[in-house]
């Protein structure tokens, strides 16, 4: 352990964590294939246990994916779950299953129900309460998780997860539930879902825009800044190159890397 300096290297290592952010079927693991890998080089996605978008994985020989299954009539431990997740994770950035261009982490929001659970001995699945001082250790978890990945050598890292409103306020009498004003954060518990925020260079929110004309395809998008309500995203970097960067860009992971090299 010990301080390094900030080469070009690291500095580059940096800015290619990724957190992709949105709600279902916007995009998020079909962008997959726009990130680095070659059929010997791959990128590695892991689908975290729960996470049912197999089926948006990219089928392509450069691309190498790992789905959880398990007996559904076998209970199984949620620290089992915990478990194989850490292991196989592990064994995918230290080389054992092939060469490592890209990591794809699938559904970072299902994995936290999987830690919670399992520091709460189960309470968190059985709906019954717990100290509310295991949440911190949840959340020790989960960040120690992301930190292996994330301060590895692997070129490049990318992680999804859905978002959720978060209300701006109580609701006053009379109002309606839809009348509260409200913000967009990923779908992550308490603190966890501003914390995760502080952990990537790059957070982007994922939305689709779909034409009123039906012969025109749908637009898939990346917003990189925050609004009023998409408070979510952002993207650390140079001030000279952020302040110029547009608010929505293609989702295509080699568009958005030329932008924050200022060749926009």
């Amino acid at each position: 352990m010990a301080f390094i300096t900030l080469d070009d290297a690291a500095w580059e290592r940096q800015r290619t964590r990724v957190l992709l952010a949105g709600p279902p079927n916007t995009g998020k693991t079909t962008s997959f294939r726009t990130f680095p890998y070659t059929p010997e080089n791959k990128l590695h996605a892991l689908l975290y246990p729960g996470e049912k978008g197999g089926a948006s994985v990219p089928r392509d020989p450069g691309i190498k994916a790992y789905v959880w299954e398990h007996d559904p009539i076998k209970a199984v431990a949620s620290s089992s779950v915990v478990s194989q997740v850490f292991i196989r994770t592990r064994e995918i950035i230290s080389g054992k299953h092939g060469p490592c261009q890209t990591f794809a982490g699938d559904g970072l929001h299902k994995f936290i129900s999987f830690i919670l659970d399992d520091v709460t001995g189960g309470a968190f699945f059985d709906g019954e309460d717990f100290e509310a001082r295991l949440y911190g250790k949840a959340y020790n978890v989960f960040l120690d998780y992301l930190n292996e990945v994330i301060l590895s050598p692997i070129p490049y890292a990318v992680f999804t997860c859905w978002d959720a409103s978060e209300a701006d306020r109580a609701k006053k009498p009379g109002e309606k539930a839809s009348d509260v004003p409200s913000h967009t954060y990923p779908d992550l518990p308490g603190r966890l879902a501003k914390l995760i925020i502080g952990e990537f260079a790059v957070v982007v929110n994922a939305q689709v825009r779909t034409s009123l004309d039906p012969k025109k395809p749908s637009e898939f998008l990346w917003q990189l800044r925050r609004d009023d309500t998409i408070w979510g995203c952002g993207v650390k970097g140079p001030m000279e190159i952020t302040s110029k960067l547009p608010k929505h860009c293609p989702q295509d992971w080699r568009i958005l890397e030329r932008l924050l090299r200022g060749e926009g």
